[in-house]
């Protein structure tokens, strides 16, 4: 950034206005990596850009914000990452897909699972043998609860299987104490997926990653795997030593909270299931394989909130190419 020219930034109001310039352009080509390309990123920076939300805010800061993600490799979609403004600032966020695609170069193959309070949940822990064992029953036909805890399943270059778990309580401890977002929209608005990027962060402290990889790891501005402290052994479930609890702990999502707010929504609009999961198909927040809204929750509740939270624009939207 020292070489970034001033000027640039002093003769253009908006953000949308530099992105298209050589500089920007020379900044964000000498850090990014061969997984994305150049182009690509500055198209969705565009897109990220073209929201109100960041009509004011510094070009520099969303610059700095832009090079977390080209260094890392990610794509600041709401899918991989988020960019986020706060007042004339703007913070970087990795989403647990991010990790994740970050964890698979590094060859680490790592799955999050959430377990809420009707779930079958067991864990026997190693003991000597090197490996921990996961009994985890859920019923998707009936509504789970609220989450009581989070834990990754990591399948290592060897084929070794390793996990890390972590109950609510510390998870939410972790965002009081470490994170540097704790405040931001995807803490508030998914909690779920937040507290599964953070039990892999933790996880990630035992795994064998290149420096430039751990770099990226931990390079957005909810960084905490840095931070934590660390685990004398693995957590045992629902018995955290030497973990003061947090002062105010945010009661832990329903899953069908979202679904319900959303289905009101479509009812008042007139707007059938199966012509939301079109256009979130269309625009990239489903799979195409995603035939309800339940699964498109469980693929990826950040999808959802994203939707109710603008849905104003999004019933609008759908309304027109209907």
């Amino acid at each position: 950034m020292s070489e970034l020219k001033t000027a640039v930034i002093k003769s253009a109001p908006t953000v949308l206005s530099c992105i298209g310039s050589d500089v920007w352009k020379e900044e964000v080509a000498k850090v990014i990596p061969k997984e994305i390309a150049l182009e690509a990123l500055l198209r969705v920076a565009r897109s990220t850009a073209s929201d109100p939300k960041f009509n004011n805010v510094d070009p520099k800061s969303f610059l700095l914000a832009l090079l977390k993600c080209a260094r890392a490799g990610l794509y600041p979609d709401g899918r991989e990452a988020h960019l986020i403004a706060f007042g004339k600032d703007v913070q970087t966020v990795f989403d647990v897909k991010g990790i994740c695609s970050l964890a698979s170069r590094a060859g680490v193959l790592v799955t999050p699972k959430l377990v809420f309070s009707t779930d079958k949940f067991s864990v026997e822990e190693d003991d000597g043998n090197g490996r921990t064992r996961i009994n985890h029953s859920v019923d998707y036909r009936s509504p789970r609860g609220e989450i009581q805890a989070v834990y990754s399943r990591a399948v290592m270059k060897d084929g070794q299987v390793d996990y890390e778990i972590m109950s609510a309580e510390e998870v939410e401890d972790v965002r009081q104490r470490y994170s540097k977002a704790k405040d931001s929209s995807p803490w508030k608005n998914s909690w779920g997926e937040m507290a599964k990027k953070t039990v892999i962060k933790r996880h990630s402290k035992r795994w064998d990653m290149s420096p430039e990889i751990r770099q990226a790891f931990n390079a957005d501005d909810d960084s905490i795997a840095d931070k934590l402290p660390a685990m004398p052994v693995k957590p045992i479930f629902g018995n955290v030593t030497n973990v003061e609890p947090p002062k105010t702990l945010a009661p832990a999502p329903s899953v069908t909270d979202a679904l319900v707010d959303l289905k009101a929504l479509m009812e008042d609009a007139n707007i059938t299931e199966s012509t939301l999961i079109e256009f979130m198909q269309a625009i990239g927040l489903a799979d195409e394989n995603i035939k309800t809204l339940e699964e498109a929750h469980t693929a990826n509740d950040v999808a959802l909130q994203t939707i109710i939270k603008d849905w104003e624009e999004f019933s609008q939207r759908i309304k027109e190419t209907v």
